[in-house]
Protein backbone atom coordinates (compact mmCIF):
# COMPACT_ATOMS: atom_id res chain seq x y z
CA UNK A 1 0.00 0.00 0.00
CA UNK A 2 2.67 2.46 1.07
CA UNK A 3 4.67 1.51 -2.58
CA UNK A 4 1.38 2.08 -4.19
CA UNK A 5 0.79 5.74 -2.39
CA UNK A 6 4.44 6.82 -3.41
CA UNK A 7 4.34 5.84 -7.50
CA UNK A 8 0.91 7.57 -7.66
CA UNK A 9 2.29 10.93 -5.69
CA UNK A 10 5.26 10.38 -8.21
CA UNK A 11 2.97 10.26 -11.06
CA UNK A 12 1.01 13.33 -9.95
CA UNK A 13 4.01 15.18 -9.25
CA UNK A 14 5.11 14.93 -12.70
CA UNK A 15 1.57 15.39 -14.58
CA UNK A 16 1.49 18.38 -12.00
CA UNK A 17 5.05 19.66 -13.34
CA UNK A 18 4.05 19.12 -17.37
CA UNK A 19 1.03 21.04 -16.57
CA UNK A 20 2.42 23.50 -15.23
CA UNK A 21 5.04 23.91 -18.25
CA UNK A 22 1.77 23.69 -20.56
CA UNK A 23 0.37 26.89 -18.55
CA UNK A 24 3.08 28.80 -18.70
CA UNK A 25 3.81 28.14 -22.81
CA UNK A 26 -0.14 28.91 -23.59
CA UNK A 27 -0.20 31.96 -20.79
CA UNK A 28 -0.83 34.32 -23.72
CA UNK A 29 -3.18 32.43 -25.52
CA UNK A 30 -4.83 34.36 -28.53
CA UNK A 31 -8.27 32.65 -27.53
CA UNK A 32 -8.70 34.65 -24.17
CA UNK A 33 -12.12 33.62 -23.13
CA UNK A 34 -12.28 29.20 -23.92
CA UNK A 35 -8.26 29.76 -22.20
CA UNK A 36 -8.90 31.69 -19.39
CA UNK A 37 -11.27 28.76 -18.23
CA UNK A 38 -9.11 26.04 -18.45
CA UNK A 39 -6.20 27.95 -17.33
CA UNK A 40 -8.31 28.52 -14.01
CA UNK A 41 -9.38 25.41 -13.88
CA UNK A 42 -5.32 24.09 -15.02
CA UNK A 43 -3.96 26.19 -11.86
CA UNK A 44 -6.82 25.18 -8.98
CA UNK A 45 -5.89 21.78 -10.17
CA UNK A 46 -2.18 21.59 -9.28
CA UNK A 47 -2.23 23.82 -6.18
CA UNK A 48 -5.32 20.71 -5.32
CA UNK A 49 -2.28 17.99 -7.01
CA UNK A 50 0.14 19.45 -4.70
CA UNK A 51 -2.00 19.67 -1.58
CA UNK A 52 -2.91 16.10 -1.69
CA UNK A 53 0.68 15.37 -2.05
CA UNK A 54 1.16 17.82 1.41
CA UNK A 55 -1.90 15.59 3.27
CA UNK A 56 -0.40 12.21 1.74
CA UNK A 57 3.21 13.03 2.88
CA UNK A 58 1.61 14.36 6.74
CA UNK A 59 -0.17 11.17 6.73
CA UNK A 60 2.39 9.11 5.92
CA UNK A 61 4.43 10.70 8.27
CA UNK A 62 1.77 9.91 11.28
CA UNK A 63 1.46 13.79 11.83
CA UNK A 64 -2.06 13.88 9.47
CA UNK A 65 -4.53 13.05 11.67
CA UNK A 66 -5.89 16.62 12.55
CA UNK A 67 -6.20 18.69 9.48
CA UNK A 68 -6.56 22.73 10.34
CA UNK A 69 -9.67 24.51 9.48
CA UNK A 70 -8.07 26.57 6.52
CA UNK A 71 -6.69 23.39 4.89
CA UNK A 72 -10.06 21.46 4.93
CA UNK A 73 -11.97 24.84 3.47
CA UNK A 74 -9.34 25.70 0.54
CA UNK A 75 -9.42 21.18 -0.59
CA UNK A 76 -13.32 21.14 -0.81
CA UNK A 77 -13.19 24.76 -2.26
CA UNK A 78 -10.58 24.05 -4.79
CA UNK A 79 -12.88 20.92 -5.79
CA UNK A 80 -16.06 23.15 -5.86
CA UNK A 81 -14.21 26.10 -8.07
CA UNK A 82 -12.50 23.83 -10.40
CA UNK A 83 -16.19 22.35 -11.28
CA UNK A 84 -16.77 26.08 -11.72
CA UNK A 85 -13.90 26.75 -14.49
CA UNK A 86 -14.66 23.45 -16.02
CA UNK A 87 -18.17 23.93 -17.27
CA UNK A 88 -17.31 26.91 -18.08
CA UNK A 89 -14.35 25.97 -20.46
CA UNK A 90 -17.33 23.25 -21.85
CA UNK A 91 -20.15 25.89 -22.13
CA UNK A 92 -17.13 28.48 -24.42
CA UNK A 93 -15.89 25.42 -26.29
CA UNK A 94 -19.48 24.59 -27.44
CA UNK A 95 -21.27 26.24 -30.44
CA UNK A 96 -24.22 26.82 -28.14
CA UNK A 97 -26.05 30.00 -29.16
CA UNK A 98 -25.40 33.45 -27.43
CA UNK A 99 -29.03 33.17 -25.24
CA UNK A 100 -28.20 29.21 -24.51
CA UNK A 101 -24.63 30.00 -23.27
CA UNK A 102 -26.05 32.96 -21.19
CA UNK A 103 -28.11 30.60 -19.71
CA UNK A 104 -25.68 28.14 -18.74
CA UNK A 105 -23.19 30.86 -17.25
CA UNK A 106 -26.03 31.85 -15.09
CA UNK A 107 -26.95 28.72 -13.58
CA UNK A 108 -23.31 27.35 -13.23
CA UNK A 109 -22.87 31.22 -11.52
CA UNK A 110 -25.59 30.32 -8.94
CA UNK A 111 -25.45 26.59 -8.59
CA UNK A 112 -21.58 27.06 -7.65
CA UNK A 113 -22.04 29.79 -5.24
CA UNK A 114 -24.36 27.80 -3.45
CA UNK A 115 -22.00 24.66 -3.25
CA UNK A 116 -19.27 27.31 -1.62
CA UNK A 117 -21.33 28.68 0.58
CA UNK A 118 -22.07 24.88 2.02
CA UNK A 119 -18.67 23.74 1.10
CA UNK A 120 -17.33 26.66 4.27
CA UNK A 121 -19.89 25.48 6.43
CA UNK A 122 -19.85 21.93 6.57
CA UNK A 123 -15.87 21.63 6.55
CA UNK A 124 -15.04 24.73 8.09
CA UNK A 125 -17.48 24.32 11.13
CA UNK A 126 -19.62 20.95 11.48
CA UNK A 127 -17.08 18.78 11.42
CA UNK A 128 -12.79 19.19 13.12
CA UNK A 129 -9.58 18.15 11.90
CA UNK A 130 -10.60 14.37 11.77
CA UNK A 131 -13.68 15.02 9.39
CA UNK A 132 -15.54 13.81 12.55
CA UNK A 133 -19.28 15.26 14.13
CA UNK A 134 -18.53 18.18 16.39
CA UNK A 135 -22.24 17.29 18.55
CA UNK A 136 -24.30 15.06 17.17
CA UNK A 137 -27.29 18.05 15.43
CA UNK A 138 -23.82 19.10 13.13
CA UNK A 139 -23.61 15.91 12.50
CA UNK A 140 -26.82 15.47 11.16
CA UNK A 141 -26.58 19.14 9.64
CA UNK A 142 -23.27 17.93 8.38
CA UNK A 143 -24.68 14.65 6.53
CA UNK A 144 -27.61 16.53 5.06
CA UNK A 145 -25.28 19.60 3.86
CA UNK A 146 -22.49 16.86 1.81
CA UNK A 147 -25.66 15.10 0.12
CA UNK A 148 -26.75 18.44 -1.18
CA UNK A 149 -23.04 19.28 -2.18
CA UNK A 150 -22.62 15.68 -3.98
CA UNK A 151 -26.38 16.26 -5.51
CA UNK A 152 -25.65 20.03 -6.64
CA UNK A 153 -21.87 19.22 -8.54
CA UNK A 154 -23.13 16.33 -10.19
CA UNK A 155 -26.28 17.61 -11.47
CA UNK A 156 -24.25 20.87 -12.46
CA UNK A 157 -21.90 18.89 -14.59
CA UNK A 158 -24.25 16.37 -15.91
CA UNK A 159 -26.26 19.66 -16.80
CA UNK A 160 -23.04 21.37 -19.34
CA UNK A 161 -22.54 17.94 -20.70
CA UNK A 162 -25.82 17.31 -21.37
CA UNK A 163 -26.75 20.45 -23.10
CA UNK A 164 -22.86 22.26 -24.41
CA UNK A 165 -20.36 19.30 -24.42
CA UNK A 166 -22.51 17.83 -27.49
CA UNK A 167 -22.09 20.85 -29.30
CA UNK A 168 -18.27 20.96 -29.31
CA UNK A 169 -17.59 20.27 -32.65
CA UNK A 170 -13.89 18.14 -31.72
CA UNK A 171 -14.90 14.51 -31.27
CA UNK A 172 -11.10 13.80 -29.16
CA UNK A 173 -12.16 17.25 -27.29
CA UNK A 174 -14.92 15.80 -25.88
CA UNK A 175 -14.03 12.36 -24.96
CA UNK A 176 -11.46 14.02 -22.94
CA UNK A 177 -13.60 16.32 -21.77
CA UNK A 178 -16.43 13.62 -20.62
CA UNK A 179 -13.49 11.60 -19.20
CA UNK A 180 -12.09 14.27 -16.88
CA UNK A 181 -15.87 15.13 -15.77
CA UNK A 182 -16.53 11.37 -14.53
CA UNK A 183 -13.35 11.07 -12.67
CA UNK A 184 -14.67 14.45 -11.27
CA UNK A 185 -17.53 13.13 -10.07
CA UNK A 186 -16.77 9.86 -9.10
CA UNK A 187 -13.96 11.63 -7.24
CA UNK A 188 -16.34 14.03 -5.32
CA UNK A 189 -19.14 10.83 -4.82
CA UNK A 190 -16.38 8.93 -3.13
CA UNK A 191 -14.70 11.27 -0.88
CA UNK A 192 -18.68 12.28 0.08
CA UNK A 193 -19.39 9.14 0.69
CA UNK A 194 -16.40 8.62 2.98
CA UNK A 195 -17.33 11.94 4.76
CA UNK A 196 -20.62 11.00 5.51
CA UNK A 197 -19.67 7.55 7.01
CA UNK A 198 -16.42 9.73 9.14
CA UNK A 199 -19.29 12.13 10.08
CA UNK A 200 -21.59 9.32 11.18
CA UNK A 201 -19.10 7.95 13.42
CA UNK A 202 -18.35 4.91 11.09
CA UNK A 203 -15.16 3.67 10.37
CA UNK A 204 -13.49 4.42 7.08
CA UNK A 205 -10.22 3.12 7.34
CA UNK A 206 -10.49 0.16 5.85
CA UNK A 207 -12.00 1.47 2.87
CA UNK A 208 -9.31 3.65 2.08
CA UNK A 209 -6.66 0.84 2.65
CA UNK A 210 -8.69 -1.02 0.26
CA UNK A 211 -8.10 1.59 -2.63
CA UNK A 212 -7.17 5.43 -2.69
CA UNK A 213 -10.24 6.51 -5.40
CA UNK A 214 -8.57 10.24 -4.88
CA UNK A 215 -5.31 9.44 -6.36
CA UNK A 216 -6.59 6.98 -9.51
CA UNK A 217 -9.19 9.51 -10.60
CA UNK A 218 -6.54 12.70 -10.09
CA UNK A 219 -4.23 10.58 -12.09
CA UNK A 220 -6.74 10.08 -14.65
CA UNK A 221 -7.86 13.85 -14.48
CA UNK A 222 -4.08 15.18 -15.00
CA UNK A 223 -3.60 12.77 -17.81
CA UNK A 224 -6.78 13.94 -19.85
CA UNK A 225 -6.05 17.78 -19.32
CA UNK A 226 -2.13 17.31 -20.84
CA UNK A 227 -3.97 15.49 -23.36
CA UNK A 228 -6.59 17.66 -24.10
CA UNK A 229 -4.32 21.13 -23.71
CA UNK A 230 -1.68 19.26 -26.03
CA UNK A 231 -4.05 18.27 -28.94
CA UNK A 232 -6.32 22.26 -27.86
CA UNK A 233 -5.55 25.51 -30.26
CA UNK A 234 -6.21 28.88 -28.21
CA UNK A 235 -5.56 30.57 -31.09
CA UNK A 236 -8.19 33.79 -32.00
CA UNK A 237 -11.14 32.36 -33.54
CA UNK A 238 -11.51 33.51 -37.07
CA UNK A 239 -13.82 36.58 -37.96
CA UNK A 240 -14.85 36.96 -41.48
CA UNK A 241 -14.53 40.80 -42.95
CA UNK A 242 -17.47 42.32 -42.93
CA UNK A 243 -16.74 44.08 -46.32
CA UNK A 244 -17.29 41.30 -48.72
CA UNK A 245 -18.37 42.39 -52.42
CA UNK A 246 -21.88 42.62 -52.97
CA UNK A 247 -21.22 42.95 -56.96
CA UNK A 248 -22.74 40.18 -59.41
CA UNK A 249 -19.33 40.02 -61.42
CA UNK A 250 -16.41 38.70 -59.12
CA UNK A 251 -13.94 36.45 -59.76
CA UNK A 252 -13.47 32.82 -58.85
CA UNK A 253 -10.84 33.69 -56.31
CA UNK A 254 -13.21 35.92 -54.79
CA UNK A 255 -15.72 33.50 -53.90
CA UNK A 256 -13.68 30.79 -52.68
CA UNK A 257 -12.10 33.48 -50.43
CA UNK A 258 -15.39 34.26 -49.31
CA UNK A 259 -16.57 30.68 -49.27
CA UNK A 260 -13.05 29.75 -46.72
CA UNK A 261 -14.54 32.76 -45.01
CA UNK A 262 -17.92 31.62 -43.99
CA UNK A 263 -16.46 28.28 -43.42
CA UNK A 264 -13.97 28.94 -40.64
CA UNK A 265 -16.23 31.49 -39.13
CA UNK A 266 -19.33 29.14 -39.10
CA UNK A 267 -18.13 26.03 -37.75
CA UNK A 268 -15.19 28.16 -34.67
CA UNK A 269 -11.71 27.64 -36.73
CA UNK A 270 -8.97 29.71 -35.52
CA UNK A 271 -7.12 32.14 -37.60
CA UNK A 272 -4.28 29.31 -38.28
CA UNK A 273 -6.75 26.87 -39.02
CA UNK A 274 -8.25 28.47 -42.07
CA UNK A 275 -4.91 29.49 -43.04
CA UNK A 276 -3.86 25.75 -42.85
CA UNK A 277 -7.51 25.30 -44.61
CA UNK A 278 -6.70 27.52 -47.37
CA UNK A 279 -3.06 25.76 -48.49
CA UNK A 280 -4.55 22.00 -48.03
CA UNK A 281 -7.35 23.33 -50.73
CA UNK A 282 -4.69 24.41 -52.64
CA UNK A 283 -3.26 21.44 -52.64
CA UNK A 284 0.19 21.95 -50.48
CA UNK A 285 1.43 18.56 -48.56
CA UNK A 286 1.99 18.87 -44.57
CA UNK A 287 5.60 19.54 -45.34
CA UNK A 288 5.07 22.49 -47.88
CA UNK A 289 2.79 24.28 -45.36
CA UNK A 290 4.81 23.68 -42.37
CA UNK A 291 7.25 25.45 -44.38
CA UNK A 292 5.74 27.84 -45.48
CA UNK A 293 3.68 28.72 -41.77
CA UNK A 294 7.24 28.27 -40.04
CA UNK A 295 5.85 25.99 -38.03
CA UNK A 296 6.59 21.62 -37.15
CA UNK A 297 4.67 19.51 -39.55
CA UNK A 298 3.40 17.57 -36.18
CA UNK A 299 1.59 21.04 -35.50
CA UNK A 300 0.07 20.69 -39.00
CA UNK A 301 -0.68 17.41 -38.38
CA UNK A 302 -2.99 18.77 -35.15
CA UNK A 303 -4.34 21.64 -37.07
CA UNK A 304 -5.45 19.20 -40.02
CA UNK A 305 -7.18 17.06 -37.52
CA UNK A 306 -9.08 19.62 -35.78
CA UNK A 307 -10.03 21.20 -39.26
CA UNK A 308 -11.75 17.40 -40.32
CA UNK A 309 -13.22 17.52 -36.78
CA UNK A 310 -15.27 20.90 -36.63
CA UNK A 311 -15.80 20.29 -40.22
CA UNK A 312 -17.28 16.75 -39.93
CA UNK A 313 -14.74 15.29 -42.63
CA UNK A 314 -12.07 12.89 -43.15
CA UNK A 315 -9.93 13.71 -46.08
CA UNK A 316 -8.82 16.44 -48.28
CA UNK A 317 -11.35 15.22 -50.70
CA UNK A 318 -14.31 16.20 -48.52
CA UNK A 319 -12.34 19.53 -47.70
CA UNK A 320 -11.97 20.41 -51.38
CA UNK A 321 -15.86 19.17 -51.94
CA UNK A 322 -17.72 21.16 -49.61
CA UNK A 323 -15.38 24.40 -50.53
CA UNK A 324 -16.48 24.41 -53.84
CA UNK A 325 -20.08 22.91 -52.85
Amino acid sequence: MIIAMFVSAAIIGILAVLMCIILIKNWSAGNKIVWSCIRNFLILNIIESGLYLYFEGTRLAGSGDNIPFFLRVLDIELLVFMNYFLNSYIREKSMLSDRQKHTLKTANAVIVGLCAVIAFICFGFLMNGQYAQVSVAAGNAAVVLEIALCLLQTGNTILHLTTACREIPQKQSRVFIIIICLAQVLNGLWNGSLIICEVSGLHTGAMYEVIDTTSIMMIITNICIVLLLYTEDFSPLFVAAQNMSDEPARSREEVLEERMDYIAETHSLTKREREVMELAYKGMTNYEMAEELCISKYTIKRHMYNIYEKLGISTRVDLIHMIDR
